[in-house]
């Protein structure tokens, strides 16, 4: 009986190795999604948050905080930091950066 249990335990350990792992909130009649194409391309930035203290600014660009002057790949450079947005330089053209409309303004 003993012997029984253990291969029926592993019978069902290797039948779960074996399942696919999916979403369990995805309709069961859908593939699973697969990952989006970088749209954008290779050189897309997105600004989250910009932080303007006592002791500096700084923004918040694809998940690194960088301050004025620092490079964010080798032919883009963060150039000035201000209240709504950022200008950055990339490939010899200054380009804006902006945050979404519900945070440009201000706090009072």
């Amino acid at each position: 009986m003993y012997k029984l249990i253990l291969l029926l335990s592993g019978l069902l350990a290797a039948l779960a190795v074996r399942a696919e792992w999916r979403d369990p909130t995805t309709p069961g009649n859908l593939p699973a999604a697969a990952p989006p194409a970088n749209p954008a391309g290779p050189a897309a930035f997105r600004l989250s948050a910009i932080l303007i203290t006592d002791n500096g600014k700084r923004a918040i660009i694809n998940g690194l905080t960088l301050k004025t002057g620092a490079y964010l790949d080798d032919d883009t450079q963060l150039l000035k930091i201000l209240p709504g947005h950022v200008l950055i330089r990339q490939h010899d053209a200054v380009k804006k950066l902006t945050l979404v409309p519900s945070v440009k303004k201000p706090l009072k």
